[in-house]
Formats: C-alpha cells, structure tokens, sequence
C-alpha cells in the first residue's frame, strides 16, 4: 500500500504473510518521524487493508456480492 507523506514523498509499504500492522506501522513510524498518534492511525489503516484483502480472497467466486 502507498503512504502519501506530502510533498510529492510517496513510500510503499508491503505486506507478507505473518507481518502485523502493529509491527508494519511502528517500522514505518520510526523510519519517518511519524508521531504515536499518526503511528495508531496507519496502524488502523493497514489492518484494514489486511482484513480487505483476506475478505475477497475467501469469497467464493459464485457469491453474487463479487458482481
């Protein structure tokens, strides 16, 4: 997933099976100087992601709710 810090700075961060948002926002957060609260909130945002992800791969194909 893409991170927009400003000023045109965009990073990336990729998950893999077995990482955490709690781990993948601390590292994230440390390398860029973001603040605790801002750490939480990407935290939040990447659990999601992982959640999404996880929900349309369990779909069965036939579900109509992929239409």
């Amino acid at each position: 997933m893409d991170i927009n810090l400003g000023e045109e700075q965009i990073e990336r961060i990729v998950v893999f099976e077995g990482d955490t948002a709690g781990e993948l926002a601390r590292e994230f957060s440390q390398k860029h100087g973001l603040d605790l609260e801002t750490q939480l909130k990407l935290r939040d945002l990447i659990d999601q992601q992982i959640q999404n992800v996880i929900a349309s791969q369990t779909q069965s194909p036939e579900d109509p709710s992929n239409l």
